[in-house]
């Protein structure tokens, strides 16, 4: 419903506006397309009053058949009435207050009010003779307004059909009460193909399907067809489904041939009283060679260490693993130099491990008669004392090699030896290997054979979920099976997509649009849900800061945080190969970006800190974290910040030097706040920091000694603005580019990766 404002009007005496009905926008002018009520005629106008909450024409029959009538359509009360004035709020910005305009001269409300003995009933009303049309759209009204609280937001159709996995029936306990939200009102409208489609066999009903996200025209033949065989297997989840093809079943036989070859159980007797069989759980996975085809199929009996007790099953538990960093920073010095970066598997690598204590565990599952336990002798996959046995056991050998442990990474090894340099990572029985001389690649991999059993799977491909892709010496890190996986667990696939991942801020609402945001009673799948995010992280930087709200609700999240999640999915959806990229450049020099949002957290008014590191053009590092402590101004969350990222240069700093990579000091910081600037290059004491502590100090150490160096860079081009707050479309974009993410499925490479 709308008014019409009627322009160059002689006669002062008629209307000034003409009751009219939105139906579209103008092709040819600048204006809105309206229907007339009283001429029944279309007209374009600029100047026009719109009451979203009324539809002079709205059904709720399903009758397709349906035909508007346009008889007395002008002298209709499209309004709310409301006989008794006290009822009415005083509150100019309730949201209980009528619908009706006040004040304006276009409006003529004796015409609209006096509608009660006007009998006419419209043809959706027909089921209800004695009741007048005010009434029956007083009720109507009031269902559309219950229909906007219940679905919150009214985000899309997506939300309200998933949203019952993420709540389940209960109590709210009383310290998660609902608490009130603005939101910007959305349309309700279902989204359907066109029309002209209908009389056409499509394959799919889906307007926002998923292929027009994912192609791979533009991969070379070699990454083409690593990535479609990897999507074309699927793994089973249970051992009920596993037992239905024959190549797993093949592949249990073979783990528990495995088992009784290295005596992981000493005999098969009755469980002893007083003690507990801790069970267990088939566990499958499809091992890739580089090519992409399989390289076998791979099933795991592991033990459900979670039902093991401390001080009885087990006494230390700790095992370092490799830090993600750490792997970024091998890849980029692997790139830089030309390397080959090649990947290993060790077979049944927590069976090596001895064990100390009395473990009894159930047998593997249909190879168990229900009744018989088994001792283990050595450690298995599951138990809590399993990885630190390995480790210990891995560590022996590779030191016997000659390989010596980093002091800053546990899991990082390297031998530098008459010119030749080798350098080995592992995470748990992955291994990693690169160096500059492949003869003694080979060597290593020899020994490594002889002491375990060992698959040499060739060049690095697919590591901890990541697919490595390869392209004119270029290398592309990118979790786009994991994306797409998470998309269809979560019913996302078909969602419109959206462009960034969190909105600019939260924006204001009108009185009637104030919804009520309601706590999550279900939050295991929220938490799910938003652990995968994290683990997206690894290679997609952009979504940290959203993901970083996220993860400060896992413990009591609202409807908001999980429309804010599914906004997420939407966006990336968007791109789903989208990832980092390591390139070639002239130099492997270190330089940081660090911003801060202060005062950002409504309910503790702490501030945000957001940094990024480049080893050369390549992303190895950054972080997007709420400040442990509050900041007094502006200057002093963003020196808080610098604080952050100068211990994170440091130890990449000592890294590097461990991987033979000499970098130039001091390390450009660039930060663009002047205060903060000028406070860690002046040793005097400020009026704003006589309540600093040692954070002052370590900073301006730092900067004497030459190990960092302060830059003031524009806001406009500092990247760690994308760690910090969300971002508009385009200053989105344009930090994406900067960090260097590509996405190799979807668009031509950029810069100086474009090479190749």
């Amino acid at each position: 419903m709308c008014f019409a404002t009627v322009l160059n009007n002689s006669d002062k005496f008629s209307s000034r506006s003409e009751k009219s009905v939105f139906i579209g926008y103008s092709f040819e002018k600048k204006a809105y397309k309206l229907f007339s009520l009283e001429s029944k005629k279309i007209l374009f106008s600029k100047d026009v009053t719109f009451y979203e909450t009324v539809f002079p024409f709205k059904n709720k029959s399903e009758n397709k058949d349906f035909e508007l009538s346009f008889q007395n359509t002008d002298c209709l009360n499209f309004f709310n009435h409301f006989p008794d004035d006290e009822n009415l709020s005083d509150d100019p910005y309730d949201d209980k207050r009528d619908k009706e305009p006040k004040g304006s001269e276009s409006i003529d409300h004796s015409s609209l009010r006096g509608t009660e003995n006007t009998g006419f009933t419209r043809k959706d009303e027909v089921g209800h003779p004695g009741e007048s049309a005010e009434a029956t759209n007083d009720e109507e009204e009031n269902a559309t307004l219950e229909e906007n609280v219940n679905q919150s937001e009214g985000d899309d159709n997506y939300f309200n059909e998933f949203n019952n996995m993420f709540n389940e029936h209960g109590d709210v306990t009383p310290d998660r009460q609902s608490t009130y939200r603005t939101y910007v009102r959305r349309s309700f409208r279902k989204t359907q193909l066109p029309m002209k489609l209908s009389d056409y066999d499509i394959n799919t009903k889906v307007k926002y399907n998923i292929d027009k996200h994912v192609n791979y025209s533009k991969l070379s033949t070699e990454n083409y067809n690593f990535s479609t065989n990897l999507n074309k297997i699927v793994e089973p989840k249970t051992y009920k489904e596993a037992v239905k093809n024959p190549k797993w079943i093949e592949a249990m036989n073979l783990e528990v041939e495995a088992l009784n070859r290295n005596q992981t159980w000493d005999e098969i007797i009755e469980l002893p009283v007083g003690r507990k069989a801790i069970g267990g759980k088939w566990v499958f996975k499809v091992k890739y060679k580089s090519n992409g085809e399989v390289e076998r199929y791979k099933a795991r009996w592991v033990a459900k260490g979670y039902n093991q007790k401390e001080g009885v099953d087990y006494d230390e538990t700790f095992s370092p693993v490799v830090k993600i960093v750490t792997v970024r920073c091998l890849l980029s010095v692997a790139v830089h130099n030309g390397w080959s970066v090649y990947q290993m598997y060790v077979n049944n690598a927590f069976l090596y491990g001895e064990l100390d204590e009395d473990v009894y565990m159930c047998l593997p599952e249909g190879y168990s008669d229900g009744k018989s336990v088994c001792k283990l002798k050595k450690s298995l996959y599951g138990l809590k004392q399993a990885p630190r046995k390995w480790n210990e056991k891995l560590t022996s050998v590779l030191l016997e090699n000659g390989f010596t442990q980093s002091k800053n990474d546990f899991s990082l090894f390297f031998k530098n030896k008459n010119g030749i340099f080798i350098a080995l990572l592992v995470y748990v029985n992955d291994i990693v290997i690169t160096g500059n001389n492949i003869q003694a690649i080979n060597e290593v991999k020899s020994f490594m054979s002889s002491k375990f059993l060992i698959k040499d799977l060739g060049k690095l491909k697919y590591f901890l979920g990541i697919e490595v892709l390869n392209s004119g010496g270029n290398m592309f890190l990118t979790q786009r099976k994991y994306c797409l996986e998470v998309l269809a667990e979560f019913g996302m696939l078909a969602c419109k997509p959206c462009d960034t991942p969190i909105e600019t801020k939260e924006c204001s609402a009108k009185p009637d649009q104030v919804v009520v945001d309601i706590p999550l009673t279900g939050i295991t799948n929220y938490q799910k849900l938003v652990g995968k995010l994290i683990y997206l992280t690894h290679t997609r930087p952009e979504i940290s800061y959203a993901v970083h709200v996220l993860s400060q609700f896992m413990h009591s999240p609202m409807q908001s945080h999980l429309k804010l999640a599914f906004r997420v999915l939407r966006y990336l959806k968007t791109a789903p190969g989208k990832g980092i990229s390591f390139c070639k450049g002239n130099d492997l020099n270190l330089s940081v970006f660090v911003d801060s949002d202060w005062a950002k957290c409504k309910v503790t008014r702490k501030s945000v800190t957001g940094y990024c590191v480049f080893l050369g053009k390549s992303l190895v590092s950054w972080k997007s974290k709420k400040q442990s402590m509050l900041s007094k101004s502006s200057a002093e969350a963003e020196y808080r910040a610098m604080n952050t990222v100068t211990c994170e240069v440091i130890w990449i700093q000592k890294i590097l030097a461990e991987l033979n990579v000499e970098i130039s000091l001091p390390v450009p910081l660039h930060c663009d706040n002047s205060s903060a600037i000028q406070i860690a290059a002046n040793p005097v004491f400020h009026e704003k920091t006589k309540h600093f502590e040692i954070e002052l100090f370590f900073l301006r150490e730092k900067v004497s000694a030459g190990v960092v160096k302060t830059v003031k860079v524009e806001s406009v081009d500092n990247v760690a603005d994308i760690f910090t707050k969300g971002l508009s479309v385009q200053e989105h974009n344009k930090f994406c580019d900067d960090l260097g993410l590509y996405d190799m499925y979807k668009a031509e490479i950029k810069g100086e990766c474009s090479e190749g």
